[in-house]
């Protein structure tokens, strides 16, 4: 038998009962939240937890294929520091660290005193080594596929035939007494060589650079050089801070003396303004080419603006002969200005305005494409020949202080064409 509903049945609930409601779904809703943050911390936790149980687990092998844990390879360490330390004070402590053969995957070694160390044949690939000194380490026949070598010192290190493939080397000192004999497919793909750098020695990253210009390797070739004058500019600074650098003796003068203050800090511009920003010491070779179009768009805008103000400095335009070729000639001068474009009022006002200002604009653009290209030499001159492109024959010269800004762009663009044409065909900082 069906049971009937009664229209209590489909009365809204009271207000009060709305509200409970309400709050309910807050406190559920608070709860949830709380209960994913909850769970987010543990996560984080046990993966903390985790990584540092995989440390504590850290597991390398000798040369005899024995496994060892983390714990000898610090004690390894360990009475290693104190021989360093007892060969500085005639005291015998310590043992000298033989790793020779070692296969230390992913070992954590980062601000390690591996000084005279014997890490032969070890395979450190992967391994962190940061830091760490390896003053007169033998690395000979050791792989460091992609181990992390910044700001490590190899000061008289052994580094025959090391394989260095993908090894970060940024801010490596590099003055080791041997080079790697597999340079060409072994420390030629390291990472950041541009970054490499010495302290007092730079014959290590010449011999470096010589080896892989004979070996054609043109783009590491490059960045050994930027690293070289990198740090020859830092040196400049230094010395010219006045700071003490190592094998400076005396005080230096400041201003009479080739290794004078003021001399110190004329070469230290001079590298980064003409040299560095502007093609990396040849590292960078297109980069001349870019800033020439970056100064061409912006001496465009600027001779645009000038064309928009009042007054006699601008541009003009001159009909007849060119400028130069017979004085006696009679020339029009006409100065380039939006009241020199005609246009009637009317519905199309707003399309004759956009197409005066691109006209205008096109003008800048094409005198500054002349003034970057200003330069001649007896019977050669780009700038004429671009003239030559416009279907009537006039020219464009430039008055006040847009005559200036067109002197500048002239000799910045032709020292940047310049630049480039060494940087890209020659070796002009070798």
């Amino acid at each position: 038998m069906k049971r009937r509903l009664s229209p209590s049945h489909f009365q809204a609930a009271p207000h009060g009962d709305n509200r409970r409601g309400t709050h309910g779904w807050q406190q559920t809703s608070s709860a949830g939240i709380r209960r994913v943050i909850g769970s987010g911390i543990l996560l984080l936790l046990l993966a903390a937890h985790l990584t540092a149980q995989a440390q504590t687990q850290f597991e390398w092998r000798d040369a005899s294929g024995n496994v060892r844990s983390l714990a000898d390879l610090e004690e390894i360490l360990r009475e290693h520091r104190q021989w360093i330390e007892s060969i500085e004070s005639d005291k015998k402590a310590g043992t000298h660290a033989n790793l020779s053969g070692a296969i230390l995957t992913e070992a954590k070694l980062d601000h390690a005193n591996l000084s005279g160390a014997i890490l032969t044949e070890a395979k450190l690939d992967h391994a962190d080594l940061s830091g760490a000194i390896l003053t007169v380490a033998n690395l000979s026949g050791a792989i460091l596929l992609v181990a992390n070598l910044t700001d490590a010192y190899l000061g008289n290190a052994n580094l025959s035939s090391a394989f260095l493939a993908e090894a970060r080397v940024g801010g490596t000192v590099f003055e080791p007494k041997s080079l790697p004999e597999l340079t060409l497919s072994g420390i030629s793909q390291a990472q950041n060589l541009e970054l490499l750098t010495y302290y007092g020695n730079p014959a290590a990253l010449v011999q470096l650079r010589k080896q892989f210009q004979d070996g054609g390797l043109r783009e590491q070739e490059r960045k050994i050089a930027y690293a070289l004058k990198r740090r020859e500019a830092e040196l400049s600074w230094a010395r010219g801070t006045s700071r003490r650098l190592p094998g400076d003796k005396g005080p230096r003068a400041i201003l009479w003396s080739s290794d004078s203050v003021l001399a110190n800090f004329a070469s230290f511009t001079l590298n980064k303004v003409f040299f560095d920003w502007t093609c990396q010491y040849g590292m960078s070779p297109g980069r001349p080419l870019i800033l020439g179009v970056v100064l061409w768009f912006l001496c465009s805008f600027l001779y645009f603006a000038c064309i928009h103000t009042h007054g006699e400095a601008g541009l003009y335009r001159v009909y007849g002969q060119s400028i130069g070729d017979d004085p006696s000639a009679q020339r029009r001068v006409e100065r380039i200005s939006p009241l020199s474009t005609k246009y009637s009022p009317g519905p199309r006002l707003l399309f004759q305005f956009f197409r005066r200002e691109c006209l205008l604009l096109r003008t800048s653009m094409f005198f500054s494409l002349m003034s970057a290209f200003n330069i001649g030499f007896r019977d050669i001159n780009f700038g004429r020949w671009l003239r030559l492109l416009t279907r009537q024959e006039f020219d464009i010269k430039a008055v006040g202080w847009a005559r200036v800004i067109a002197g500048w762009q002239s000799l910045i663009s032709v020292y940047l064409i310049a630049l480039w044409v060494m940087t890209y065909f020659g070796r002009p900082f070798d």
